[in-house]
């Protein structure tokens, strides 16, 4: 089996969506299969590269979910499709039968190509999706040929939501994953407290400053990794609430993430919505305590007072923290039943079985 992932996007920061591609590659690659990538994407390119596997770098095409990529589709989606038919005949004459889109774009204009020519469709929705399809005008287009295709998606949340608009029986649940490793606890004093992602406005970072104030003492520090818009807000929010064991790492590579949490207690993620959270998987392979709100597809990994906390509000959010900072038996009872789930229903062995089911 030969399968081809194409992806279409700006350029961006090596990230969770990359990373569990890549596995995917991998995954195949270790059963005789063969995969390449075809993007736009320099950082994708360079990593499929790196790791041994096929990639070719294509010109960028504007995906249509911005008001301005779709008045100019019509220029645009006449260039796209002439590339499309060259890159995807390039690759069906090497005998690849299987195509994954990951983008619009792709999933919309050059499905009907790549189904005339021989192949088995796949689609790939990991990010947020009723946030656009559902007023995007191409979402007849989506409809439509999403009958003709295997829609592969994280979570539940996330499957019920694409079922609203496709086929039931199309869409199918690929669970994430990350690569296995041991990560050594560090032996520390303090409390370490710690987020990890985009400093983004949906992922609750203020609420996170405002429990942190109300349980901070001199044995607590607060980490968060990451760079985004909010970054000079949230440093300026710190100040005024006089935070001041607090340390914003900016963005961080996932070797030096991982010092992070050897010596990390806590792990706490408000975000207002996830179409999966991959994060949490870090922070149950390291055997960090979880602390979240049960938003999006968080409930189908965290599982109140067992695998970690869900919290209702801010006061929840406080006491919860409190209750783990002072409380180091239950940080390791929560840990302990974590990493036990994870590896039942997240480990690569996991992974690798649902991708055979899947894609052969």
């Amino acid at each position: 089996m030969k399968l081809l992932i194409s992806k279409f996007a700006l350029e961006s920061d090596w990230g969770g969506e990359e990373e569990l591609h890549l596995l995917l590659a991998q995954k195949l690659e270790k059963r005789g299969h063969k995969v390449s990538l075809a993007s736009s994407c320099k950082e994708f390119v360079n990593g499929f590269r790196k790791s041994g596997i096929n990639a070719l770098k294509l010109p960028y095409f504007p995906d249509p979910v911005s008001i301005k990529a779709l008045l100019i589709l019509p220029l645009t989606a006449v260039y796209f499709l002439l590339m499309g038919i060259i890159y995807l005949a390039y690759f069906r004459f090497q005998d690849y039968s299987r195509v994954l889109f990951l983008r619009l774009g792709e999933k919309i204009i050059l499905t009907p190509i790549a189904k005339l020519m021989g192949y088995k469709v796949f689609w790939g929705e990991h990010c947020g999706f009723s946030d656009w399809i559902y007023k995007n005008p191409l979402r007849v287009f989506y409809k439509l040929f999403s009958r003709f295709v295997v829609i592969i998606t994280p979570s539940k949340v996330m499957q019920k939501q694409i079922q609203k608009i496709a086929p039931e029986s199309n869409v199918k649940i690929l669970k994430n994953t990350i690569k296995e490793k041991f990560i050594l606890k560090k032996a520390h004093d303090e409390v370490n407290i710690t987020y990890a992602g985009r400093l983004s406005q949906e992922k609750g970072l203020f609420m996170l400053l405002n429990a942190y104030k109300q349980l901070e003492t001199s044995r607590t520090c607060l980490n968060i990794i990451g760079k985004g818009e909010l970054e000079k807000g949230l440093k300026k929010h710190a100040m005024e609430l006089g935070i001041k064991n607090i340390v914003f790492h900016g963005f961080l590579n996932q070797k030096e993430r991982d010092e992070i949490y050897k010596k990390s207690d806590i792990f706490c993620l408000f975000s207002e919505f996830e179409t999966f959270g991959m994060v949490l998987l870090e922070a149950m392979q390291a055997q960090i305590a979880i602390v979240s709100r049960p938003n999006g597809a968080i409930p189908e990994i965290i599982q109140n007072d067992k695998t970690g906390f869900l919290i209702r509000d801010l006061h929840d959010a406080i006491w919860k923290i409190k209750n783990l900072v002072h409380n180091p038996e239950k940080r390791h009872e929560l840990t302990q039943n974590a990493y036990q789930y994870y590896l039942k229903n997240f480990s690569e062995s996991v992974f690798e079985d649902q991708v055979n089911q899947i894609f052969i």
